[in-house]
């Protein structure tokens, strides 16, 4: 699985792009786990030298026991106009932050449960789950990213569409699967 996955990754990233990684990189599991659960069977770097880019490393829930802790939360990156939120766990989400309003949220965490919802008092927030699960097990690009996007938001513009489709994502949460909606190939 790992040999798959890195040969996925480095097809789609080249040596000098740069990757924001959502959290989660390596589980490594903690004293009283379960196991042979989370072993660590390389050193600490073996598979971030087998990876294209310049990786930059938010935080997730798992990554307190590996090698790459990092320090950062959530970050903003403006990409084609828009303030772009970048958090491990959706429920992380902020509506805004000090320095710019957040015009949607990528997000990993949540495995295959859903690939879009909305939040904000009035569904007016986007999140997208970037989380390789839900991407045929391979990085998304930005321009990937921006073309989901367009589609979601003609898809589901108003209230009534995008509280139907939190509904269905939010049963399908609970048998842990997304159901395609929206999906584009």
């Amino acid at each position: 699985m790992d040999t798959e996955l890195i040969r996925r990754w480095n097809e789609r990233v080249k040596p000098e792009d740069t990757v924001f990684h959502l959290g989660d990189f390596q589980f490594k599991n903690s004293a009283g786990g379960n196991q042979d659960e989370g072993l660590v069977l390389a050193d600490k770097d073996f598979y971030w030298k087998q990876l294209n880019g310049h990786i930059i490393h938010v935080h997730g829930n798992h990554d307190n026991n590996n090698a790459r802790k990092s320090i950062i939360a959530h970050i903003v990156v403006n990409f084609s106009g828009f303030n772009v939120g970048l958090c491990h766990d959706p429920a992380d989400f902020l509506e805004s932050t000090q320095c710019c309003p957040i015009s949607y949220w990528l997000v990993g965490h949540i495995h295959q449960n859903w690939r879009h919802r909305w939040v904000g008092h009035q569904l007016e927030k986007l999140q997208i789950n970037v989380g390789v699960d839900v991407w045929r097990f391979m990085p998304i690009t930005m321009e990937e990213v921006l073309k989901y996007r367009s589609l979601v938001m003609k898809q589901q513009a108003s209230y009534q569409q995008r509280f139907e489709h939190n509904k269905k994502m939010e049963a399908n949460y609970n048998k842990g699967m997304d159901d395609g909606q929206g999906v584009f190939e």
